[in-house]
C-alpha cells in the first residue's frame, strides 16, 4: 500500500473517532464546561493566594526586624505584637523565641533585686519558649534553640531537675546540634554538688525592690541581707578572701550558666570602679575594706 494511501485512510479514522467522541459528550457539555470554569476560578484564586501569602510572609519578617530594634531599649512589646499577629508563620514563632530570650535575660537580671518580679519574667519566658516548642518543625533549629532557652529558665528559676531534661533533651534529639555543646557543659556542672548546693541557697535569698527601702538604706541584698554564713560567696572582709570566695564561686558555676554571666559582670563593673577625686582611693566612711 502506498504511503500516501495509508495516511489518508489514518486521517479518515482519526476523523471518525472525534465525530463518535463529540456525539458521545455532548449529552455532558454543560457539565464539561462548568468544570472547567471552576478550574479556572480555583486556579485564578491560588494565584491571588499565593501573591498575597508571598506579600504576608515578607510583611512579616519586616516587622520582626523591626522589633529586635525596638526590644534592644527594652520595649518587649512589639515582639509580642508580632508573635500574635503572625503566629503561624516562621517569623512569628521567632518572634516568640527572641520574646522568650528577652524575659529570660530580664528575670535573671531582677534575680538580684527582686525575687518576685524575677519569678514572673522567667515564668512568662517559660511559656514563650514552650509555645515555640509546640509549633515548631521538630527538628528544626528553632526547635533546639528554644529547648535550650527553656532549660537555661528553669536553671535560672532553680528547678535544677527540670533543666537537666531540657539539656539532656538538646544532646538526645540535637546530637550534633549548635547548642549540644553548651548543654552537655551545663549537664556536667549541675552534676556537681557544688553548683546544687549554690543553687539550694540562692533559692533561699528574697532580696527587695529598691523602692521598699527608705532613704539612705543600703540595698538588702548584700552582706545584711543575705545568710552569708551558710554559703558566703559575697561576703568582701579581705582581699584574700574576696579571691577565695570568687574562686569558689567560679567553681560552684563553671561554664555558661546565666546567673554566671550576671555575678561576672557586677564583680568586672566593682573592679574597674574609678579613684575618688583627688587621687584618694580610700574606701568610704564605714567601709574599711582594701578595694
Amino acid at each position: 500500500m502506498k504511503t500516501e494511501r495509508r495516511h489518508e485512510l489514518a486521517t479518515n479514522e482519526l476523523a471518525d473517532w472525534l465525530g463518535d467522541t463529540i456525539e458521545r459528550v455532548k449529552p455532558y457539555s454543560t457539565a464539561i464546561t462548568g468544570t472547567v470554569l471552576a478550574g479556572v476560578v480555583l486556579l485564578a484564586a491560588y494565584a491571588v493566594w499565593s501573591r498575597h501569602s508571598t506579600a504576608k510572609v515578607e510583611e512579616s519578617w519586616g516587622r520582626y526586624f523591626a522589633a529586635l530594634d525596638e526590644s534592644g531599649e527594652g520595649n518587649t512589646d512589639a515582639l509580642k505584637n508580632v508573635a500574635d499577629e503572625f503566629a503561624t508563620t516562621p517569623a512569628g514563632h521567632w518572634s516568640r523565641l527572641s520574646l522568650a530570650d528577652a524575659m529570660l535575660g530580664k528575670g535573671v537580671q531582677q534575680l538580684f533585686d527582686d525575687r518576685d518580679a524575677a519569678e514572673e519574667s522567667l515564668k512568662e519566658a517559660v511559656a514563650a519558649y514552650s509555645s515555640v516548642i509546640d509549633h515548631a518543625p521538630p527538628d528544626s533549629l528553632l526547635a533546639e534553640r528554644a529547648t535550650f532557652g527553656l532549660a537555661e529558665t528553669y536553671e535560672s528559676l532553680g528547678q535544677v531537675d527540670d533543666a537537666r531534661k531540657r539539656y539532656q533533651s538538646v544532646q538526645d534529639h540535637w546530637p550534633r546540634g549548635a547548642f549540644a555543646g553548651q548543654a552537655a557543659g551545663r549537664l556536667a556542672d549541675l552534676d556537681r554538688d557544688s553548683t546544687r548546693e549554690f543553687y539550694d541557697w540562692f533559692a533561699t535569698q528574697h532580696p527587695k525592690p529598691k523602692d521598699d527601702r527608705g532613704a539612705g538604706q543600703k540595698p538588702p541584698f548584700g552582706a545584711e541581707g543575705l545568710d552569708l554564713e551558710k554559703f558566703p560567696l559575697f561576703d568582701s572582709p579581705s582581699s584574700d578572701e574576696k579571691k577565695t570566695k570568687k574562686e569558689a564561686a567560679d567553681n560552684s558555676l563553671r561554664g555558661d550558666s546565666p546567673l554566671k554571666k550576671i555575678v561576672g559582670l557586677r564583680d568586672e563593673k566593682t573592679e574597674k570602679k574609678p579613684p575618688k577625686k583627688g587621687g584618694e582611693n580610700e574606701p568610704p566612711d564605714g567601709d574599711g575594706d582594701e578595694q
